[in-house]
């Protein structure tokens, strides 16, 4: 064996170790104990219903053969979730053609001592797995049709389908990428406007009769007509005929009920959207546009592989019919999980029921993934060192677009918009706005610059990537810790992309060895900072509720009280916060009465929370309270929140926050915190009691 598998294996036992070691050693916490319970149940043969609540079932089901393979326990259960956190390391591999092999080592080392993935890759949650679902689905797609390895249309497309079983966020993952292929295809065009020539298909008279104009209108309007038509009728009539105890929708034949106006509003919608883009479509076909031809070729890659893309869809939607039906045990169609998800989640956003700023997510980057945004931030001003168009025309274009800001937020007007008519942004300030704005402008600057040089089209889209996801997931109404890592991971392949690029530079300028060295130690620290965040939030004894990572941490006194009441064979009953997660510890427990019982004096042990239960007191020979749930409310590293009332402009608002600057040091470097009431506000503790009444 060379020394090159060698350092490869050795890489994946420490990745191997990351994720699996003392698995089971942290409490679990309620989000996990409702993805346990449900999974144990379906293992256990009592089915499972959709919920949009618990997000896709690909989850629960892995899950649940997790069980059924190697039983139940508190390993098993995030069991599945490492070895996802696992295999994302090891595809980072597809990539390989773009990163390079400094990018590319430098992405996976990245990813092993990222914090935030890999407390997630720790924790019974979708994110994991649809981290690596969406890895693979850009990796294949950039391969199948960025490089033109046609093999992996069937991946890319399968890909996608394990994102739609496993969480929402599919959105937005497709949506950067039409944003990129897009913005590639309209540089292309423009930048090939006057270099046109006719494409010569291998049926050349369909295009140069003189009735194209006419065929291709005709088809304009038929095809969309036939894929409405047999979208609604394999949805309704060909999945009825295969199971015939579908629960339709209403009493209409076949189980079609629609209101006639919201049904003709939506289908004419839709129609005219598919007749014009079948229309320019056609057109496209007809010539190869562009100064590369980027529509041209994937289409013609399409085209020569038809067969490969009808496997894939198929094989996708087969993929979609058995994860969503519980393989064909739970009768129901596509278009009515399609409805009934966007319902749910959408009043969710609407409701912002777990609310936050705008920026929330800004400060988990800063604690978390500070290497990887210190080396993007060297790498973009790098670019913006070499990059003349860049420096002439770019960076003034911007001074002047914050000056305008600034002018037209006199008194406070953006201010008094944002709270006001465009509340729906949920931005609160200006420099939220601002934020937005950079995001979109540079990440446009860049891509333009980069197009028309002809260079790296994948910098292009991993810049896009990130600002996109950045955007979607800050604009979001359901703000969550765990929603972090669908940021960090384009963050971590940007920042890969950068540090390969820088090797090449120093490659290039033959760099002197002890500047090289410098430079590796500097990357070894900030890795080595990085791991020792990890074993603070992630370690075999983390639980400390001021790692703002986890939305609350479970104590271990609930432990404590799991294990008393497995050792009881006697009925318990327990009510209020406490059913979860103590329902996954007391899975196997006979005997427990989940709500609040009407006889006190039949159960030895109730567990409820600290305001039920005042009649019980009375009789309770011990009363004990106990701290459930923790959770750290950190404001110093918000600026905007604490300060609201005395800062008016967005100038006082800064020279706050830098008076502020030592206490957020304190927190990045030691987790130190100031309880809210004391001479500085910088945190809160929102605790759920609980109270364990045992009866003699």
């Amino acid at each position: 064996m060379n020394q090159r598998r060698l350092l490869i294996l050795l890489f994946f036992l420490i990745v191997a170790a990351s994720r699996l070691a003392w698995l089971g050693a942290r409490p679990v916490a309620h989000d996990e104990s409702l993805f346990g319970v449900y999974a144990f149940h379906l293992a256990d043969g009592e089915g499972y219903k959709y919920d949009p609540m618990l997000h896709g079932p690909l989850l629960l089901e892995a899950q649940a053969l997790v069980f059924r393979a190697l039983g139940d326990s508190q390993y098993t259960l995030r069991l599945f979730p490492a070895l996802c956190g696992i295999a994302l390391i090891a595809a980072l591999w597809l990539l390989r053609p773009w990163l390079g092999r400094a990018g590319l080592w430098s992405a996976a080392l990245l990813l092993l001592a990222s914090p935030s993935i890999l407390f997630y890759s720790r924790f019974l949650r979708n994110d994991a797995p649809f981290l690596l679902a969406s890895l693979l689905c850009v990796a294949c797609a950039g391969r199948a049709f960025g490089r033109g390895e046609k093999f992996y249309i069937i991946p890319a497309l399968l890909s996608i389908a394990l994102m739609v079983c496993i969480k929402e966020n599919t959105i937005f993952v497709l949506f950067g990428m039409a944003c990129y292929a897009a913005l590639l295809i309209g540089m292309d065009q423009f930048l090939g406007r006057e270099r046109r020539r006719r494409y010569n298909w291998h049926h050349p008279k369909l295009f140069d009769h003189p009735t194209l104009p006419t065929r291709r209108l005709a088809l304009s309007l038929i095809f969309p007509l036939c894929f409405l038509l047999g979208a609604l009728l394999f949805d309704q009539l060909l999945l009825t005929a295969i199971l015939p105890d579908l629960e339709l929708v209403g009493s209409a034949p076949f189980g079609v009920k629609f209101t006639l106006n919201r049904l003709a509003y939506i289908g004419f919608i839709a129609y005219l959207v598919l007749a014009l883009s079948c229309n320019y479509a056609i057109q496209l076909l007809a010539e190869r546009d562009g100064r590369d031809g980027v529509l041209h070729r994937a289409l013609e890659l399409i085209r020569r592989n038809v067969w490969l893309c009808g496997s894939g869809l198929l094989a996708a939607t087969l993929l979609l019919l058995l994860v969503f039906t519980v393989g064909l045990t739970e009768p129901r169609t596509l278009l009515m999980l399609f409805r009934q998800t966007v319902a749910y989640w959408w009043h969710e956003h609407a409701a912002q029921r777990l609310g936050g700023p705008y920026h929330y997510y800004w400060p988990r980057l800063i604690v978390y993934e500070a290497p990887a945004l210190l080396i993007v931030l060297v790498g973009a001003v790098g670019w913006l060192a070499q990059s003349r168009p860049a420096r002439l025309i770019a960076l003034p274009l911007c001074l002047l677009m914050i000056i305008a800001l600034a002018i037209v937020n006199r008194g406070g007007f953006i201010d008094d918009l944002l709270n006001g008519p465009l509340a729906c942004l949920h931005m609160t300030c200006i420099e939220h706005l601002l934020i937005a704005v950079m995001f979109i402008y540079w990440p446009l600057c860049y891509g333009v610059i980069q197009l028309a040089r002809g260079r790296d089209r994948f910098s292009v889209f991993a810049v896009f990537w990130f600002a996109i996801s950045l955007l979607c997931y800050s604009y979001a109404g359901e703000k969550a810790p765990w929603l972090t890592i669908h940021i960090t991971l384009p963050l971590i392949v940007l920042a890969g992309l950068c540090l390969n690029r820088m090797s090449a530079w120093i490659e290039h300028r033959k760099t002197p060895r002890p500047w090289r060295i410098v430079g590796a130690a500097l990357f070894a620290l900030v890795l080595i900072w990085n791991a020792f965040n990890c074993w603070r939030a992630c370690g075999p004894t983390s639980g400390d509720p001021r790692e703002i990572i986890v939305h609350n941490h479970t104590t271990r006194e609930l432990d404590a009280v799991a294990i008393e009441i497995q050792s009881l064979d006697e009925p318990v009953a327990i009510c209020g916060e406490a059913v979860w997660p103590l329902t996954w510890y007391l899975r196997n427990q006979p005997d427990v009465l989940w709500e609040k019982p009407e006889d006190p004096h039949e159960f030895r042990i109730i567990v409820c929370n600290v305001n039920d239960f005042d009649d019980v007191d009375e009789i309770s020979a011990i009363r004990e309270r106990i701290i459930m749930r923790r959770h750290f409310e950190l404001s110093y590293i918000d600026p905007y929140n604490p300060i609201a009332a005395d800062a008016a402009t967005p100038i006082q608002r800064w020279i706050n926050a830098y008076h502020h600057l030592p206490v957020c040091c304190e927190y990045f470097i030691h987790r130190r915190i100031t309880q809210k009431g004391t001479d500085i506000i910088s945190a809160s503790c929102a605790e759920q009691k609980i109270k364990v009444l045992r009866l003699d």
